[in-house]
């Protein structure tokens, strides 16, 4: 019999992550997204993952190796995580600013407008940040080849705990370049914000209390395209 043969039959999978569940039963276990997908089950897709598990699990051993080390504060001890988080991509145009448009400026605002909607702000500190620079620089250098599923892979790299992330781009019309259809970084920030906030599913995750870190990134592309990602997790700070 071949193992990789398909047995008919469907399952569920989240269309946030990727992770794949037998019954439809939101959450997902894996990010917290609440939207599933109805997908016919991948008997040779299952044997595939299977024979690539040990590859996978050597690289991550060899490239993401673990050390202990003990701090003494009044007595108490605090466990601290070494770790090597994964590097940021080196993507094209600019993370500073374009257009006349402080994009740090973009972030901050961004990131204020989420909080307004909190009933207690998410802090921008520790691996979240990198982690939200990572999701931006990811999209931008993979464009339309990069999956949502590999990304959340590559973040869970950096260690955030339990973590969700949303991803936008605004694009300008042929001959144009987006950036510059905004007057200031107010605009910008208004504009991302009224996307990802008028989204449910989105701003219930941005808003929800069991994230207490969070951070946004934003990128220009060199032809203008405006990118911005915006990471909420449980931990990161380094603490275990």
């Amino acid at each position: 019999m071949d193992d990789a043969a398909d047995a008919g039959g469907f399952e569920w999978r989240c269309e946030h992550c990727g992770e794949r569940t037998p019954k439809h039963n939101p959450p997902c276990s894996n990010c917290g997204g609440m939207s599933l997908e109805k997908v016919p089950l991948d008997g040779e897709r299952d044997v595939r993952e299977a024979e690539s598990l040990l590859g996978t699990s050597r690289r991550a051993l060899v490239g993401y190796g673990v050390a202990g080390a003990v701090a003494v504060f009044g007595g108490g001890y605090l466990l601290y995580e070494e770790y090597t988080p994964p590097a940021i991509p080196d993507a094209p145009g600019s993370a500073e600013r374009a257009g006349g448009i402080s994009l740090v400026t973009v972030e901050d605002a961004i990131l204020a407008g989420v909080n307004a909607e909190r009933d207690a702000p998410l802090a921008a500190d520790g691996r979240v940040v990198d982690a939200a620079r990572y999701a931006t620089a990811y999209t931008v250098t993979t464009g339309e080849d990069g999956s949502a599923r590999e990304l959340f892979g590559r973040l869970r790299d950096f260690r955030l705990g339990r973590f969700q992330f949303v991803r936008r781009i605004f694009t300008g019309g042929e001959g144009e370049r987006a950036i510059e259809g905004f007057a200031d970084a107010d605009a910008v920030a208004d504009a991302f914000l009224r996307n990802l906030l008028g989204d449910d599913e989105v701003r219930e995750f941005l808003t929800s209390e069991r994230f207490e870190h969070g951070s946004a990134d934003v990128h220009v592309a060199p032809n203008g395209d405006v990118y911005a990602s915006v990471v909420v997790a449980s931990g990161g700070t380094g603490v275990l």
